[in-house]
């Protein structure tokens, strides 16, 4: 069953109901409806869907613009819709970092496989965040575990391996990580 939180962004009242009716019949949650550019990424912003549907020309603020805020701030995957097929249009998705660019009027046979690989596309990103974040706190764990080591071997005169010794005895005696017991070092 599908599980993506889906944003609707078209001016069309008509042609963003059928989208809802559309998506809810097979599953998808539409956690919220825009009928222009700049509601978009305010939405976006607080309610941070899997996937926005975006129409290109829409008032207040073009969706080629709007789908390239959300992108960059990873507030969602967008799809473009489009009347228009032009190349330079596409192009300009291409450039904006969507996921997908369908002409209108949509099919259900086409949107469905488009919102799964955005889905896709987007949990891929996440996971690829997470993993960021774990590597700069590695990398921030080490750093702090180099100073201290040079301040164990400048204090008490140690070789480097005998202070790393040192804070990995700390380090299990105290039940503590590497990390933590080589900020109370520093901080001492």
């Amino acid at each position: 069953m599908p599980t993506a939180r889906i944003l609707l962004a078209e001016d069309e009242p008509i042609t963003r109901m059928d989208l809802a009716e559309m998506l809810t019949e097979t599953g998808y949650e539409v956690v919220g409806e825009a009928s222009d550019g700049w509601e978009a990424v305010q939405m976006a912003s607080q309610l941070r869907p899997t996937v926005v549907l975006m129409d290109i020309k829409m008032p207040q603020v073009d969706g080629l613009v709007a789908a390239q805020k959300i992108v960059d701030r990873g507030w969602g995957t967008v799809i473009l819709l489009s009347a228009y097929s032009q190349k330079d249009l596409v192009e300009k998705g291409k450039k904006a970092g969507v996921a997908a660019y369908l002409v209108k009027p949509v099919r259900e046979a086409e949107l469905l496989p488009a919102i799964e690989i955005a889905v896709a596309r987007q949990r891929h990103i996440e996971q690829l965040e997470q993993e960021v974040l774990a590597a700069r706190a590695e990398v921030e764990s080490r750093k702090l575990i180099e100073r201290a080591k040079g301040t164990l071997m400048r204090l008490h005169g140690l070789s480097e391996e005998a202070a790393y010794r040192q804070i990995q005895r700390i380090s299990m005696s105290r039940r503590q990580t590497l990390a933590e017991v080589s900020r109370r070092i520093l901080e001492q």
